[in-house]
């Protein structure tokens, strides 16, 4: 988990000074309209909607497999529970 901290922080500190290497202004055109704006600020907003949208898929991902771990223990209290009943239950043996 401690890696994954370190590379965001390596990559923030990457965006950051690339940005604001590229301080100039830039016309952004929009469907109806247009503006002017800071290029630094166009990168740094690219990189956090980039990761807004990399954290909402992975979310998904996540979401999906802990319904799968909560079934698959539901499965297996369910079959522990079959065992004790049936008697063959985890008895010790001298």
């Amino acid at each position: 988990m401690q890696w994954r901290l370190v590379v965001t922080l390596i990559v923030l500190i990457v965006v950051v000074l690339f940005s604001l290497t590229n301080a100039a202004t830039v016309e952004i055109n929009y469907l109806f309209g247009s503006s002017k704006i800071s290029l630094a600020l166009v990168i740094i907003l690219s990189a956090l909607l980039g990761a807004i949208f990399s954290a909402l898929a992975g979310l998904g991902k996540q979401l999906r497999f802990r319904r799968s771990v909560n079934e698959k223990d539901r499965k297996i209290r369910e079959l522990e529970s079959r065992l004790e009943e049936s008697g063959t239950g985890s008895q010790e043996t001298n």
